[in-house]
């Protein structure tokens, strides 16, 4: 009986103890031997570790396979080009995970796009002027000779009218394109003016979904029909030195009229996220905003993002989004300070991609917020030069304040801004009537 008894409770303790160790959370895990892996599209291979410099890897999809610990580096070299989204892998508040530059030279791209050039063989000659090709998702935009000239999106295949205009079916996963010219001559296989074509897919380029405790320093990420970072649910989060470039343009959802919404930004926090910082930055060719947070969960909390000396321009609706939407949500110590801002309502989605582009062109915008709005600031920004007159050079539009604007902590937040060239710090509206602050 003794024995038994000795027995179960020797059980009772080896159980007791195994459910301690199994409790520890993420942020006291130790990584005693981090591993730096090295990325190249230059010299790697799919046969290589990615362990050394002599031996690194080829591709996104090897990075994506790697079963990181906190505290590891990826390492991409400069000058490199890497196609694929990237999908992290979280580290712990101790030791996050790095992905970052090594080598000289231009910063290392990751592309969210094809090239014609790997794809050329699987267009089919459908009409006189339309090619077909099978595609998996949907194409955001089409870019020509590093932006020289863009595709046109459409929404039904006979609206393929004008040269250089597109469509996705999503019933028949095809991809659909009217071919001028040039474009002929190159899927024939003859001379062409065009040197590059980029397919760019309707995804995150990085997949920040869930994430947390990531540092990314000095990556360019190019060419993604969705956001270039974005995700919900994010916390302790740093991006240094990045640039973000010619983002956005895949179909969202149709609105109540049944027109086409596409979307696409820079670098999207959607929902809860915290203790994240974006500086020094270049976001530039957006199709919507540059920077943002933004959600519509209930109970969803956004605390402690900043984003400081970053470069935005050539955004199609704005350089900077932040509100929050749903019941019992929260937004407290939003900074964004000390960037600059041009350009905006400029960049090939409105030039070329929206019809109607009245409205767009905001240096800071806010669709409305059921948050409760603590500690936000605004200040020492350079904000110059937006697309449309009828936006009054606005500092920040808010499209429903329930508050007196006195008391709005959004406005209150606004300081020591130089804003060039405009007559209207802000604008807002209550009950659809437009108010302007001095």
């Amino acid at each position: 009986m003794q024995i038994k008894m000795k027995s179960k409770y020797i059980i009772f303790i080896i159980i007791i103890f195994t459910s301690l160790l199994y409790s520890c959370t993420e942020e006291q895990i130790h990584n005693e031997h981090p591993v730096t892996y090295y990325v190249s599209s230059i010299n790697g291979s799919l046969s290589n570790d990615g362990l050394s410099i002599q031996y690194p890897l080829a591709d996104i999809e090897q990075v994506n396979k790697l079963d990181l610990k906190p505290g590891d580096i990826v390492l991409f070299e400069r000058e490199s080009v890497l196609r694929g989204n990237l999908i992290p892998v979280s580290g712990s508040k101790e030791q996050p995970i790095t992905y970052a530059s090594y080598g000289e030279g231009e910063l290392p791209v990751i592309m969210g796009s094809a090239s014609i050039f790997d794809i050329v063989s699987s267009f089919e000659k459908l009409d006189e002027n339309i090619y077909g090709i099978p595609a998996g998702l949907d194409v955001g935009n089409i870019i020509f000779n590093e932006g020289e000239l863009f595709g046109v999106k459409k929404f039904e295949l006979y609206d393929l009218i004008n040269p250089l205009d597109y469509f996705f079916d999503k019933n028949r996963g095809v991809l659909f394109i009217y071919a001028d010219e040039e474009l002929d001559n190159l899927l024939k296989g003859e001379d062409s003016e065009y040197y590059s074509v980029e397919f760019c897919a309707t995804q995150n380029i990085v997949d920040l979904n869930n994430k947390h405790d990531l540092i990314f320093k000095d990556l360019a990420v190019k060419n993604g029909g969705a956001h270039g970072f974005g995700g919900s649910n994010i916390y302790r989060v740093n991006m240094n030195g990045c640039q973000i470039s010619y983002i956005g343009g895949g179909f969202l959802h149709y609105d109540l009229d049944n027109n086409p919404i596409r979307y696409g930004n820079g670098i999207e926090l959607f929902d809860s996220g915290r203790d994240i910082c974006v500086e020094n930055c270049e976001i530039f060719e957006i199709f919507d905003t540059g920077l943002t947070n933004q959600g519509s969960k209930d109970k969803a909390i956004q605390k402690n993002i900043s984003y400081i000396n970053n470069t935005v321009y050539n955004c199609g609706m704005s350089a900077f989004e932040l509100w929050l939407k749903g019941d019992d949500t929260q937004m407290t110590g939003i900074t964004f300070e000390g960037n600059t801002v041009h350009d905006i309502g400029y960049g090939f989605s409105l030039t070329q991609q929206r019809e109607d582009a009245f409205g767009l062109g905001y240096f800071i915008i806010n669709f409305g917020s059921d948050a409760d709005i603590t500690d936000i600031s605004i200040t020492n920004n350079t904000f110059k030069n937006i697309y449309n007159e009828f936006n009054y050079g606005a500092l920040l539009l808010d499209v429903s304040i329930n508050t007196p604007i006195e008391e709005d902590a959004i406005y209150k937040g606004i300081e020591n801004n130089i804003v060039e060239g405009v007559s209207y710090r802000a604008i807002y509206t209550i009950d659809d009537e437009i108010y302007f602050l001095e």
